[in-house]
């Protein structure tokens, strides 16, 4: 947002969390209720806190799916769909699981141990080679 704009008033923002130094505020997102706002944009206008936490943080447990729930996913990433696209009667086949905000880490050491966690996908950022959920206050304190 505003990349070199005239009237901006601070010369960079940093966040030390993600080594990121840049003329634009952060419009974060958080990866369990997806609520996006920027964060830390000075003292007086400090509007909401996110927290960095990686995947191995024993408190993101409760985001996890449990046994259940991830083989009803797993099954329902089987399924394809033919929805009709226009009025000449074509179709396309859609996989109706990836509409659902799931995040899925893969053990690099072992590709075949996946986790699954109620986390936007794209709320999800890597750091130092590590899964981190971006969380707000109101779901890290959960």
């Amino acid at each position: 947002m505003g990349k070199g704009c005239f009237w901006g008033t601070k010369q960079s923002y940093t966040e030390k969390s993600i080594d990121a130094n840049s003329i634009d505020a952060m419009l974060l997102g958080c990866a369990a209720c997806g609520r996006k706002e920027y964060h830390d944009i000075g003292e007086e206008n400090k509007i909401r806190k996110f927290e960095f936490m990686t995947l191995t943080n024993e408190k993101l447990n409760i985001f996890k799916l449990d046994e259940e729930a991830t083989t009803k996913y797993e099954k329902q990433m089987e399924v394809k769909l033919d929805l009709p696209v226009n009025d000449n009667g074509c179709s396309k086949k859609i996989r109706p699981w990836l509409t659902r905000s799931i995040y899925c880490y893969i053990n690099p050491d072992s590709p075949d141990q996946k986790t699954y966690y109620y986390f936007h996908p794209e709320m999800t950022i890597e750091k130092n080679n590590d899964p981190t959920a971006v969380l707000c206050a109101d779901c890290y304190s959960q």
